[in-house]
């Protein structure tokens, strides 16, 4: 699962925090997938990019099997 953004007017806290929510609920909504899914749910990676004038920056990625790999 693949977040991004491409509002460049956030100050680089905000980024921070906007990474941070991102990469939790796109966790969670992965592992929520799983969970009613059984093993047969073959996607367990997310990763959260802000697309900007030059490129894209990776910002939060991960793999979850469970709530518990899930940042908060």
């Amino acid at each position: 699962m693949y977040v991004w953004s491409d509002y460049l007017m956030w100050n680089q806290g905000q980024i921070e925090t906007w990474a941070d929510m991102a990469a939790g609920e796109a966790c969670r909504a992965l592992a929520n997938q799983r969970q009613t899914s059984g093993d047969g749910w073959p996607y367990t990676r997310y990763a959260v990019a802000e697309i900007g004038g030059s490129g894209y920056l990776m910002m939060r990625w991960g793999t979850v099997t469970s709530h518990a790999d899930c940042p908060s």
